[in-house]
């Protein structure tokens, strides 16, 4: 359970194998349950059945039948008393308009594009739940050092110097276009990339793809979407995170991939396993069935 001690609902097309893969990111979140929720988001529960203190939703679209239910969810402070109104994480697809989300903006304490939630919803849910001090038990860097590679001075300057800060030994390095700066010479190499992908560059998932099998690299694609991503991925990306970007998030996941490549190997070993993988795309069939109700998603509690 969340520190509140009440339950965490994701509710997403269960039809969707994105959706699942992003459902499946938030495993060992205490109080977890995944739900159903294709053409139409449910009601909130009436009679016994309890509130939940986080619910994240993923949609697609939003229609005008979503709105007005989240309205309903957002509206349980007034009928219920404001410890009953859970707070609201938005995952949203590429047909939802800006119009919407400036609507949402007032209903959701957060929104996340769907292309690259399942890197950071994880650690975003345990902060809207109250359970993000069980991942700072620690400084995320430990010294560990990052290169943060991009043709943009200001941005790899900003991200090396924030990266600084969560404890990493980060540098800025220039990219030229030619790409030296993600193949430096053994003695040179950090031990993890961040890197600006220049997307509209031909070659540079063959780039990514050598890169990887030296060390792990963090993929930043400007407007991802669930194609590029699954792109760069297939390419080695151990992770990838959109622009702009919370530097915090950053920290998490370069944390993370570092630590799943130290199960995986050592030095000179590939990589690249870190991270959540890429679901297939939209299929017919599902794991779980479409329903009101879908059975809970469990797993045992985890410290990241």
């Amino acid at each position: 359970m969340s520190e509140s001690g009440k339950a965490v609902w994701f509710l997403g097309d269960l039809e969707d194998p994105w959706v699942v893969a992003i459902g499946e990111s938030l495993a060992g979140l205490p109080g977890l349950q995944v739900r159903g929720a294709g053409r139409e988001l449910p009601a909130p529960p009436g009679g016994s059945e309890e509130v939940p203190g986080l619910l994240i939703v993923h949609r697609s679209r939003l229609t005008t039948h979503d709105l007005a239910r989240l309205e309903t969810w957002k509206s349980l402070g007034g009928e219920r008393g404001r410890a009953n109104q859970p707070r609201i994480l938005l995952c949203y697809g590429p047909n939802v308009r800006y119009a919407e989300l400036e609507r949402c903006a007032r209903l959701a304490n957060l929104l996340i594009p769907e292309a690259t939630a399942s890197e950071t919803l994880h650690r975003q849910a345990r902060r809207l739940a109250a359970l993000e001090a069980d991942l700072l038990t620690r400084p995320p860097g430990q010294g560990r050092r990052v290169d943060v590679v991009s043709s943009n001075r200001a941005l790899r300057d900003a991200i090396a110097e924030g990266l600084a800060e969560l404890d990493f030994s980060s540098r800025a390095v220039a990219d030229s276009g030619r790409f030296e700066a993600l193949l430096p010479e053994s003695d040179d190499m950090a031990e993890a990339a961040v890197w600006d992908v220049p997307v509209l560059e031909p070659g540079w998932p063959e780039v990514m793809q050598r890169r990887a099998r030296l060390a792990p690299v963090v993929a930043l694609l400007g407007l991802a979407d669930r194609g590029l991503v699954a792109e760069a991925r297939a390419a080695g990306a151990s992770a990838c995170l959109d622009l702009p970007l919370d530097l915090e998030d950053l920290g998490y996941v370069i944390d993370r991939v570092l630590a799943a490549a130290a199960v995986v190997g050592g030095p000179g070993a590939r990589r690249a396993e870190g991270g959540h993988g890429s679901p297939p795309p939209p299929a017919s069939r599902s794991r779980w069935p479409r329903q009101d109700s879908a059975p809970t998603m469990t797993s045992k509690k985890t410290t990241t």
